[in-house]
């Protein structure tokens, strides 16, 4: 079932504009410490307001009703994020660069608008389940596209823990949740999430199946959804898992089963998208679906699906990808004479590497850098400042560094990446080598980034993790608030 949205957004607006200003008592009764950190937090950006406010309710400071308001706030603010759904890459016969994979890597650090709201529900629903009930039929309203085409590289999915979480949270509503699944992409996760689920009643996995055969049978999406959901989802080995584990209803499997194999061979005869992965000369997704259809077909004593009889439509539209950049293409002689001193360079190289970084700060960020080229930038230099004992090119590599954090375009360009940026470099204040610690707090506390000041603020009143964590600008959701 498809969910109305028509008179949604105007009476999500009407309370925003209602609940924004008001604050409820409790909160001038609270210490001055929390309602600074509090204030600070809100007035950020949305996606570092919710990394933080999150951070906040959890560490248990804030009470319950000042909670439940910042949260549905937050709740609301949330459509101001950059990213509206995580994004996954979809199949294709061409790797993408990392210039093209950054804002998908950006998209899964759970501050997209989907992720915000969902999060701000699942702490509600613990303090006031009623409460959190009301902001809960939104998000049955943010259903993710299905109509990718083929010059798109990504398409948008739900949070991968959407039912993992939302179910248990809310048992009583359930069938209600369940029911409002819409999409092949919901369909998967929601296997996914059902199959991890113990002892599920009757009625609940009845209705599991129905609102799955319900989006197969009707279900007519762009070839990207439907590839991407196959292989990298794995929405029919899911259901393949799912028929197999014997806790489908009675009666309810061949329904479901062919509601799977009339919806493979609908979408094979549409138009497919010509860079489709191929294994063994062989389109992946034609071999995977077709393969699981036809076994399904042959125990249900369904038709075979027969692609001889279908007509292969390839578009010719082709991704434009970017042409890839960032430090690495920057800087080559850089990156160069960094591989010759780890491998135990000579104090001539040492020298040619001091003049060569001097170099590469003055020159600062090229015009119309991307976010992946600065982001880029401060991750070479964090590996700099974390590689080289060398106190001259530590200082010299965390001065640049910080030139790079505080510079506006990237928090312009992308609040996520700036995120990134600065949780790894509050990480360095962990560093086991104290005196590069050291160089980093001095630089934190002289600064006069206001964004900077403020978010670093909040996350020391929090609580930063104890230990220094290695690598964490590649994994950076290890140092955020959990979801």
């Amino acid at each position: 079932m498809r969910p109305i949205r028509s008179a949604w957004p105007v009476a999500l607006m009407a309370l925003a504009i209602h609940t924004a200003p008001l604050l409820s008592a409790q909160e001038s009764k609270l210490p001055p410490e929390v309602r600074s950190a509090l204030d600070q937090a809100a007035t950020l950006k949305v996606e570092l307001a919710a990394d933080l406010l999150f951070g906040l309710i959890d560490s248990g400071k804030v009470p319950r009703d000042t909670s439940l308001e910042y949260l549905e706030r937050l709740y609301y603010r949330a459509s101001e994020a950059q990213r509206s759904f995580p994004m996954i890459p979809v199949p294709r016969s061409s790797a993408d660069t990392k210039n093209s994979d950054f804002p998908l890597f950006l998209s899964q650090l759970s501050v997209t608008s989907h992720d915000i709201r969902l999060r701000a529900v699942l702490r509600m629903g613990v303090m006031d389940k009623n409460r959190s009930r009301q902001l809960l039929a939104g998000l049955h309203n943010e259903v993710p596209s299905t109509e990718a085409n083929c010059e798109q590289i990504a398409i948008p999915v739900c949070s991968h823990n959407f039912y993992s979480r939302l179910l248990p949270a809310f048992p009583e509503d359930f069938g209600d949740i369940v029911q409002h699944v819409s999409t092949p992409q919901q369909s998967a996760l929601l296997i996914g999430s059902v199959l991890s689920l113990k002892n599920l009643a009757d009625p609940d996995m009845t209705s599991v199946t129905a609102s799955i055969a319900g989006v197969l049978e009707t279900a007519v999406v762009s070839d990207r959804t439907f590839s991407s959901t196959e292989l990298k989802l794995g929405l029919g080995a899911l259901l393949e898992k799912l028929v197999a584990s014997g806790s489908v209803p009675p009666g309810a499997e061949a329904r479901l089963v062919k509601a799977y194999v009339n919806y493979a061979a609908r979408h094979l005869g549409r138009e497919r998208c010509a860079d489709a992965p191929r294994r063994e000369n062989e389109d992946a997704v034609i071999k995977a679906t077709v393969s699981l259809a036809n076994r399904f077909a042959e125990k249900y004593q369904f038709p075979r699906v027969d692609t001889s009889r279908i007509e292969m439509r390839y578009s010719t539209l082709r991704p434009e990808i970017p042409e890839e950049s960032g430090p690495v293409r920057e800087a080559p002689t850089l990156i160069a004479l960094a591989r010759k001193l780890l491998e135990g360079g000579s104090p001539d190289v040492a020298a040619r590497f001091a003049t060569e970084l001097q170099e590469y700060a003055s020159k600062g960020l090229r015009p119309g850098a991307s976010a992946f080229d600065i982001a880029g930038r401060a991750g070479m230099l964090m590996a700099l400042v974390t590689m080289f004992d060398d106190e001259y090119v530590t200082e010299l590599a965390v001065k640049e560094l910080f030139r790079v954090l505080e510079h506006p375009r990237l928090i312009e360009l992308d609040a996520t990446a700036w995120m990134v940026v600065a949780r790894t470099v509050f990480n360095l204040l962990k560093h086991p080598r104290v005196s590069l610690a050291q160089i980093v707090s001095n630089r934190i506390a002289a600064s006069t980034d206001t964004t900077l000041i403020s978010y670093y603020t909040v996350v020391r009143f929090i609580g930063m993790p104890q230990d220094y964590i290695k690598e964490a600008f590649s994994s950076p959701g290890t140092l955020m608030t959990k979801y």
